[in-house]
């Protein structure tokens, strides 16, 4: 995008033309344009001005009456003014602080917060700042993890005291101990408050074994409690029922799925036994040779599928083992599947172009690897914003916003997609 560096930019100008002049005679030129209806003065911080508001500000909660705030700190500040708040619109001076970071303590849990901080700067003529945008954080108690039971004879079932976030999904987030070998794949259930843990072998033994859990957050980004953050698993050999052991892509629209036993082949190759829900139906089933421990299902979609941000669910029912023994509802009957590619050679946008009025104002980010950066320009090579795609399903929503928060406007615009040492590049386009 050339070598060209930024020295001044605001989104949403509705303008091809501007005008640089001091107006208010303070000895600083502002830039006049046009932003919709009306038209704006714009000014650097210079040595006249007001000091700049903070930037990068967070709100995370600690526990049920603690809230973290933290911010980069502004050059020449002399102390900082947190604003809080139960509104957005209505923040009121709560505490100052000399540091780029403050613990906000005796709070109600379950009551959400707002935060905004100002830059005091006593050597500048307007030595308050304007108010940082508003960021919000619920506090409340720290989740934490009530029991590991052997699910399978390569699973385990962990319990959480609540409904998690995405952090559950993080395989690198859960420490088992090395008896039980490599962790291969983690699944939500029981709407986040429960996690499957799928290892790549079956147990080798038998005993007590201890799982930790770390970097997992309530459904309101409570950490886990530190000190209950440990369960213990009893592994034992049973001759359980048979279950679904793994799913994979292997076409645009074909899904492997594979069972830990050979199963009757009347029963895994009906398709009445399989359901995705009313978005995806099951075309025709395919054996491979006499391997009936895997089914090739041929599915028909109403919408993309495969690595685009989204986690399907396969239920099975009435499928049985050679010996007659059927899958147990809720013991193996489902699989949650996760996609992603690895490489970004099939990276696309969708809907491309964006038109205003859909149901949905956000851009998809699809066929992306596990962990992606995705960098997006205008047609000047200005950086708009940069996103970061980390939870390993392969696709990554974009709400239309700028770093700063404010929309896009219409226009084309170039995006860089980088996964280690690859690179793709694409453009895109917003109509409004």
């Amino acid at each position: 995008f050339g070598d060209y560096e930024v020295s001044f930019y605001h989104d949403n100008i509705s303008s091809n033309g501007v005008i640089i002049t001091d107006a208010d005679s303070d000895g600083d030129r502002e830039i006049w344009t046009g932003r919709g209806d009306k038209t704006i003065a714009l000014s650097l911080v210079g040595a006249t001005s007001a000091p700049a508001s903070p930037a990068g500000v967070q709100a995370t909660p600690l526990d049920s009456s603690r809230i973290s705030l933290s911010w980069y700190s502004v050059p020449g500040a002399d102390s900082y003014e947190v604003l809080r708040g139960t509104n957005a619109e209505h923040l009121i001076y709560h505490v100052s602080t000399a540091d780029a970071a403050f613990t906000d303590a005796n709070l109600i849990a379950g009551r959400r917060y707002f935060y905004a901080v100002v830059t005091n700067d006593a050597d500048r003529p307007v030595s308050k700042s304007l108010p940082s945008t508003p960021v919000s954080a619920v506090p409340g108690a720290n989740p934490f993890l009530i029991s590991a039971t052997m699910e399978t004879d390569n699973a385990i079932r962990l319990v959480f005291s609540e409904k998690m976030n995405e952090s559950i999904l993080e395989k690198n987030n859960y420490y088992p101990s090395r008896q039980l070998g490599s962790l291969s794949s983690v699944a939500a259930d029981a709407g986040g408050r429960n996690v499957l843990l799928s290892f790549s072998r079956p147990f080798a033994e038998t005993g007590t074994f201890l799982i930790f859990v770390k970097e997992l957050y309530s459904e309101n980004r409570v950490p886990i409690d530190t000190g209950r953050n440990s369960a213990s698993v009893n592994i034992k050999k049973i001759a359980g029922p048979p279950y679904i052991k793994s799913a994979q892509l292997r076409n645009n629209n074909g899904l492997e799925v594979i069972f830990n036993e050979p199963m009757q082949l009347s029963t895994i190759t009906d398709t009445a036994n399989y359901d995705m829900g009313s978005e995806i139906n099951i075309q025709s089933i395919t054996t491979s040779g006499d391997q009936y421990d895997r089914v090739l299902l041929q599915l028909g979609m109403k919408q993309n599928f495969g690595a685009i941000g989204k986690v399907y669910s396969l239920k099975v029912q009435q499928v049985r083992n050679v010996a007659g023994i059927a899958i147990k509802p809720g013991r193996g009957d489902r699989i949650q599947l996760i996609f992603s590619k690895t490489t970004l050679d099939d990276v696309f946008v969708y809907p491309n172009p964006y038109k205003s009025g859909m149901m949905s104002e956000k851009m998809t980010f699809a066929n992306l690897t596990a962990r992606a950066t995705i960098e997006i320009f205008d047609l000047h090579g200005r950086r708009l914003c940069i996103l970061y795609e980390k939870d390993g399903d392969g696709g990554l929503a974009w709400n239309l916003d700028d770093d700063k928060g404010e929309k896009v406007s219409s226009g084309i615009y170039f995006y860089r997609v980088k996964a280690d040492s690859q690179t793709f590049t694409g453009k895109l386009a917003i109509i409004r």
